[in-house]
């Protein structure tokens, strides 16, 4: 992958974490800009934000004034300080392409799972692959609800191998088809 597609994956799942929700389709564009022009106080059109996540083709360089409204969107002083944290130099993406592996976390750890639309789960890790819904945020999986899942992969779906609710097995349960979680924040 060039450089250019990867600071483009990057910056969309960036802007992801940051909304909220998930961009994957040209119209996510003007809700996004509406989000971008509230939270800097600065106009950003909707035509430049599709070319900007490649959903209308740009043959030019991008505005640095523009850049840099992304940049304050997301957190950082310069669109310079955003590049290179997209980049990899710079630890600050780091996490949001990261994959934890139920195996490897303490008992106890909670874990706060985030994906799209809007939707929040915050588990509880018992041993092996076995966890506790503590809370839930408009997901169909509710408090109480004891599930399995042997991974959690930014940008990936969230599989959940089995649910038991009130004693009654559900199945298996997929949230986040489309977009994947959006974070992953961990507490031990």
């Amino acid at each position: 992958m060039d450089e250019h597609n990867y600071l483009t994956k990057a910056l969309i799942r960036a802007l992801q974490e940051r909304w909220g929700r998930s961009i994957t389709i040209p119209n996510d564009c003007e809700f996004l800009a509406k989000d971008i022009t509230k939270r800097t106080s600065q106009y950003i059109s909707v035509n430049t934000v599709k070319r900007l996540l490649g959903f209308l083709p740009y043959d030019k360089s991008h505005r640095l004034s523009t850049l840099n409204v992304i940049a304050e969107y997301l957190g950082y002083a310069s669109w310079s300080d955003l590049s290179t944290a997209l980049s990899g130099k710079n630890s600050a993406f780091e996490d949001v392409s990261s994959t934890v592996d139920a195996a490897t976390l303490p008992e106890g750890a909670e874990l706060k799972i985030s994906y799209a639309p809007d939707r929040l789960l915050q588990l509880v890790h018992h041993a092996g692959n076995s966890f506790t819904v503590a809370a839930s945020e408009r997901s169909k999986l509710q408090a109480g609800d004891q599930i399995e899942v042997a991974q959690f992969t930014v940008g990936y779906p969230l599989f959940v191998t089995s649910v038991i609710r009130d004693g009654q097995s559900l199945g298996s349960f997929t949230a986040g088809k489309v977009g994947g979680i959006l974070s992953i924040k961990i507490r031990s």
